[in-house]
């Protein structure tokens, strides 16, 4: 524990709500010492609320506790749900000290694709204290919605009329920045930094581990007003143990007594610490440190700021430690593109070494640089990046530089991925993600480019729009800088669906790879509707394409091949006998799953658009998997024009 001791008086919180007789004459003098710097994680929605959010987090670092903050800790070019978990693993190795404070609004919350629905049932997984925090009406995620929530409902524009402007428009800055200074926010906050900080980890009645925010102190310190329970709190699916408990916590009582029921002091507690029906000098100091306090009474508004000399800001841990943080400016990145999008390389190559950033020269020739390019000179600027490192290639996505099997970039890609660089992905066009890199986060700069003529692939002369460029080249550097405004809708996905990551194995199989021609061209006679030699197929069925043959005989170089080189393989599974995860067949639905949404806009669509997946997932079997992720939504989705077939490439089948 550090930092001075810090003391509040709250006045009428006991009691004093629904219609029973306020504690005017019930003082609270909490006297505390601070917790050593919390480690607290942010989850809130990339909305017109989330000024509030910001709020929160600056008045909680200048109290001495580090938060973990999207915008702050994630860039473009790294594996968005591993940053996230990785965030969530950082509180849960905090233990007592650890935080998941969930600003709660629709845009966040909604299904079912909320930006923080993921974020909490991972934490809801972990374990870990989770702090709802109501700032707009909004419904809860099943596991939360046992919990009380802080109610900030009325600290934000409110009236229909203010709701109609948009998250940028500055009437609606000028509201949130009102609400924000006004009394009523303040105080609240208050309250809640302080519920933060005092709260324990609590063993409740039968032995279950609360989370923290049902903890017995909580009404004192948050006040009774403040806490409500969610709808349908009083269904009976709720008469539980821990459902009546929180009932409890939250029924004021028309008695101050400590002893009767309601109150919101154990009685082992009040016995020793109040002989009297008045509520007085509740202390709660660690022991080491009560020799060195000194509690001063302040007013009746809540100031318990502690300092922030005994506590520095500066973060602790692997996730969040700054001074650790690699210098974006020391990073080595090279450039690869397709002829269509020069123009825009060259602009990214100019403003990106004007601010400082070092990018391996371009050709001022066009596509030079790029496909005509001698093989020697695009191997130099690759080693030239991986030389330092956190070396990335920056990859503008077309379908004429990553379109399989004759996309441009391919071979950058894969040599990239051999030498070990990050990927910082930028899609100009629509465009299918290669399966390599389907789980990195990508930058959206499709609106920076004015093609002149009928379209992108005849050599058109083309010009950057400077209007829409300005301003997607600041998020450009601010996600190399590792401060991007992710919307990341795939983390949501990502995390339900968890797909494996076979990229350094396709790296490996495929580098010297060569020959095996006679069987491409049946996979490929195949596809278009001639069925395989009763040789190569071990059932004769049409839809199958199956390959049989000796253990090390190359089934799987193949496959690799096959995936980087055959655009009709929208996705794949390689079950490795060295991994047992891989053998599972309910994980290879899930994973074949999860690269389908990135290929197919419109089975990503249909998977939002029906039956939660949060409620499938968990509990269907395997058959209903199938169904539900494969056969449903493939039939009901409208076929791709592009290819006859559509191909999932299952390697390693016993």
């Amino acid at each position: 524990m550090h930092g001075c001791c810090s003391s509040s008086r709250h006045d009428g919180d006991v009691g004093d709500y629904k219609g029973f007789p306020p504690a005017t004459s019930c003082v609270h003098s909490i006297q505390y010492t601070p917790s050593a710097r919390l480690k607290i994680f942010l989850s809130y929605g990339h909305d017109k609320f989330q000024a509030l959010a910001f709020h929160l987090k600056a008045s909680l670092q200048q109290r001495g506790h580090v938060v973990w903050l999207d915008i702050e800790r994630l860039s473009a070019g790294i594996d968005w749900e591993e940053g996230i978990a990785g965030g969530l693993s950082w509180v849960r190795d905090a233990g007592q000290d650890g935080r998941v404070l969930l600003v709660m609004t629709p845009h966040a919350l909604r299904r079912p694709d909320g930006y923080c629905l993921n974020e909490v049932a991972r934490a809801a997984s972990l374990r870990l204290n989770i702090f709802p925090v109501m700032v707009a009406e909004s419904a809860p995620p099943p596991s939360i919605a046992m919990l009380p929530f802080f109610d900030m409902r009325d600290c934000v524009p409110g009236e229909p009329e203010q709701q109609k402007h948009s998250k940028d428009s500055q009437e609606w800055r000028d509201l949130m920045k009102d609400c924000l200074e006004m009394s009523n926010f303040l105080n609240k906050a208050e309250r809640l930094y302080t519920m933060l900080e005092l709260v324990r980890d609590y063993l409740e009645l039968d032995g279950t581990v609360f989370d923290s925010i049902t903890s017995y102190g909580v009404p004192a310190v948050a006040g009774l007003a403040n806490l409500r329970l969610f709808p349908g709190f009083e269904g009976a699916h709720m008469d539980t143990p821990r459902g009546n408990s929180v009932r409890r916590l939250l029924t004021p009582s028309t008695s101050l007594s400590p002893t009767h029921g309601g109150s919101i002091l154990r009685r082992d507690s009040t016995e020793e610490l109040m002989k009297t029906e008045t509520l007085s000098n509740l202390t709660l100091q660690s022991d080491e440190n009560v020799k060195n306090s000194g509690g001063v009474d302040v007013s009746s508004t809540i100031s318990l700021l502690p300092s922030t000399e005994a506590m520095p800001v500066a973060g602790a841990g692997n996730v969040v430690n700054q001074d650790t943080a690699p210098d974006s400016r020391k990073t080595r990145y090279v450039l690869s593109y397709d002829e269509s999008c020069h123009v825009l390389a060259a602009q990214i190559y100019h403003d990106l070494t004007e601010s400082g950033f070092l990018v391996f020269p371009i050709s001022t020739m066009g596509i030079e640089s790029t496909t005509n390019a001698r093989p020697e000179s695009r191997e130099d600027a690759l080693q030239w990046a991986s030389a330092e490192k956190d070396g990335k290639l920056i990859l503008l996505l077309t379908a004429e530089s990553v379109g399989r099997p004759h996309g441009v970039s391919l071979n950058d890609v894969s040599a990239a991925m051999s030498a070990g660089l990050g990927f910082v992905p930028l899609l100009v066009r629509p465009c299918e993600i290669p399966l390599s890199i389907c789980r990195i986060q990508w930058l959206d700069m499709m609106d920076c480019i004015i093609y002149k003529g009928d379209g992108f692939s005849h050599g058109t002369a083309a010009s950057v729009n400077r209007i829409r460029y300005d301003s997607r080249k600041d998020q450009l550097i601010s996600a190399l800088e590792g401060t991007l405004d992710h919307e990341g809708q795939q983390a949501r996905l990502f995390s339900l669906l968890a797909p494996f990551n076979f990229q350094r194995q396709i790296s490996q199989l495929t580098e010297c790879f060569v020959g095996r021609e006679w069987l491409f061209e049946r996979f490929q006679m195949w596809v278009q509707g001639c069925s395989a030699p009763e040789s190569m197929c071990e059932l004769r069925n049409p839809r199958v394409f199956w390959v049989i043959g000796q253990i090390g005989s190359g089934k799987t170089s193949i496959a690799a091949c096959m995936v980087q080189s055959c655009p009709e393989i929208a996705a794949f599974h390689f079950a490795r006998q060295e991994d047992e995860q891989t053998q599972s067949a309910r994980r290879c639905i899930l994973s074949l799953a999860y690269q389908l949404t990135t290929q197919l806009p419109e089975y990503a669509h249909y998977l939002q658009s029906h039956e939660p997946l949060e409620e499938i997932v968990p509990v269907a079997s395997f058959a209903e998997l199938v169904a539900h992720l494969l056969i449903d939504p493939l039939n009901a989705i409208a076929r791709p024009t592009k290819y006859k077939s559509l191909v999932l490439l299952i390697d390693g089948v016993e």
